[in-house]
């Protein structure tokens, strides 16, 4: 078997390396679809469940103090 010629190795690599296709391009000539939500659902959950937690945090008080008290 013989070697394939350099140019023919960079040719190659050049028509794989096509980074001009965009995702959606690609999926749509698959014909699959992305079915990922909105990022923005996730975010705004994260940002109520840590906004909660440190409203939770600040209305317990100081327990030390409470429980040195008694």
């Amino acid at each position: 078997m013989s070697p394939l010629p350099i140019s023919t190795i960079i040719a190659n690599t050049l028509q794989l390396c096509d980074t001009s296709i965009s995702e959606e391009e690609v999926l749509s000539a698959t014909g699959e679809l992305a079915d990922l939500p909105n990022p923005l659902y996730a975010v705004g959950l994260a940002a109520f469940i840590l906004i909660g937690v440190g409203l939770l945090q600040f209305t317990l008080g100081d327990l030390t103090k409470e429980v040195s008290k008694a």
